[in-house]
């Protein structure tokens, strides 16, 4: 699960995922008859800071933003990190997300609740909340649809974008792996030629060297241009 954390990959196959899960949220509040934004923009005026969502319930304002974290990522598999303990990666997430809104979050009285999620399957404690309050707003709206059955529909259209992306994210780093080692080994041959051609001409040196000797040590003034090379 390396290349679910390179850093080479945030732009491309790690946001595509983020994008996916971002998508299913936003799929999941039209379905079940909410109104739903996606990026508003113009929250913060000193700068383009953005959440993911804004999901507008009877009575509330729901600011999210996505993540999806990697808890065996070297950076937090360490002695006294809270990796080790159950959704510690998303809880700490989690709380960079709500300092991150903070002032949009006071300044136009929403509520934030950060939706992340672990890539081993660990669903945050506001992740959860943000999902039991989808259900609830869902099953007044669609009364046959009952509220088990809408977190589990979210829950699985999550899932699969989370895994979809991992296993994308995973494939072309592989493939990025493969391509390096193909090109390590073509310039360990090339050297091994190289070296080869300059062994064979070194012999040849050798060869023409002896021979030359051999005429001199025969008599006659081809003595006198008798090999000097070492």
């Amino acid at each position: 699960m390396t290349y679910t954390r390179c850093k080479k990959l945030t732009k491309g196959e790690v946001s595509v995922r983020h994008d996916e899960v971002e998508s299913a949220l936003y799929r999941a509040a039209l379905i079940l008859g909410l109104q739903a934004v996606r990026q508003p923009a113009g929250l913060d005026p000193k700068s383009d800071l953005r959440p993911d969502l804004m999901i507008i319930l009877p009575g509330r304002r729901i600011l999210t933003d996505v993540a999806i974290c990697h808890p065996l990522a070297p950076s937090r598999v360490k002695k006294g990190g809270r990796s080790s303990t159950a959704l510690g990666t998303a809880r700490d997430v989690e709380g960079q997300k709500r300092k991150k809104y903070l002032d949009i979050e006071t300044r136009h009285q929403m509520e934030l609740i950060p939706f992340v999620v672990e890539t081993c399957g660990g669903v945050g404690p506001a992740a959860v909340k943000l999902l039991k309050a989808l259900a609830a707003a869902g099953e007044e709206h669609l009364a046959m649809w009952p509220r088990k059955d809408i977190i589990r529909h979210v829950v699985g259209s999550v899932a699969i974008a989370v895994q979809r992306g991992s296993a994308m994210a995973y494939l072309v780093g592989y493939d990025r792996a493969l391509r390096a080692l193909g090109e390590s080994k073509s310039q360990e041959e090339k050297e091994n030629e190289r070296h080869g051609k300059n062994a064979e001409a070194e012999g040849e040196e050798e060869e023409d060297c002896d021979e030359v000797e051999r005429r001199g040590d025969s008599g006659g003034d081809t003595g006198a241009g008798a090999c000097q090379w070492e």
